[in-house]
């Protein structure tokens, strides 16, 4: 699958999913944008990574009981820079999504610009660590 395609399925997911998870390995985070309708949703927010669907939905329904079971989750991989998915048109269709839920653009666009913020911050201290190698070990050191 090239990145092409890949992109129209991320976008027929969105356009599909009750609730979405995009999640990036390398942070170990996740954009959870679930779309169901309640006094806490639709809502956008970024959790911490998990072993699984299952228990992401169980994180789901467990923070946000009054949106009741959830019942279509899809996620999906990101594996490039978070900035990657304004540039690659992921967050208009985010944005639209949310906003044909019955939230107000403009707070579509404050959610999906906190939850960027966020992990722009995370992805900052990523890439710091790996330069100071933090999490890291040496598996071969040079001879001197």
């Amino acid at each position: 699958m090239d990145d092409e395609q890949f992109l129209e399925q991320v976008f027929a997911s969105i356009e599909e999913a009750e609730v979405l998870t995009i999640f990036f390995l390398r942070l170990r985070k996740s954009m959870v944008v679930d779309t169901r309708l309640g006094a806490s949703g639709p809502y956008v927010e970024v959790m911490p990574q998990v072993g699984s669907v299952e228990e992401r939905v169980e994180i789901i329904e467990r923070t946000h009981p009054e949106l009741g079971r959830v019942h279509n989750i899809l996620s999906i991989p990101w594996i490039g820079e978070v900035e990657s998915l304004r540039e690659q048109g992921v967050i208009d269709r985010l944005i639209m999504r949310l906003n044909g839920t019955g939230m107000s653009r403009a707070a579509a666009i404050a959610a999906c610009d906190r939850a960027l913020a966020e992990l722009h911050r995370a992805e900052h201290k990523s890439k710091i660590d790996i330069v100071k190698g933090n999490g890291f070990e040496t598996i071969w050191q040079a001879q001197d």
